[in-house]
């Protein structure tokens, strides 16, 4: 496998051991991530520092999953993203549907803040069904 998974308590890391980010190996990470829906791993922050290009239909893919993520109650996180990938999702159009973060940490903070907006508003939503 060329990605290394770190599972933490509420997520897991993917770091991609390759410099090419290819649609078959955002085809892997698709199904990494979907396979812990329901699970208390859910969330996911990919480790973009060690990919130097991406293959465009592999972003398309990605942002895709992103989509899905957030339909199944789950966070997506990229961190360490390089300019050469970053100008591919801007030609793309893509840059600003992708959570992007400079440092390990923030990402870890943006998954752990959705997660307490995702206890919230469910609490409310429960409180609200009652109401009725």
């Amino acid at each position: 496998m060329k990605i290394k998974v770190d599972t933490k308590e509420k997520f897991q890391v993917l770091r991609p051991n390759t410099p090419e980010l290819s649609v078959i190996m955002a085809e892997e990470i698709i199904s990494l991530i979907t396979h812990q829906f329901g699970t208390a791993t859910k969330n996911a922050i990919i480790d973009m520092t060690g990919v130097a290009n991406a293959d465009e239909q592999a972003l398309v893919e990605l942002a895709t999953l992103l989509q899905l993520c957030q339909k199944n109650q789950a966070s997506l996180v990229f961190y360490g993203v390089n300019p050469a990938v970053k100008s591919a999702m801007q030609g793309l159009d893509l840059i600003d549907v992708f959570q992007i973060t400079p440092t390990e940490s923030e990402a870890w903070d943006i998954v752990q803040m959705e997660e307490i907006e995702r206890e919230l508003f469910g609490e409310e939503m429960e409180q609200d069904n009652m109401d009725e």
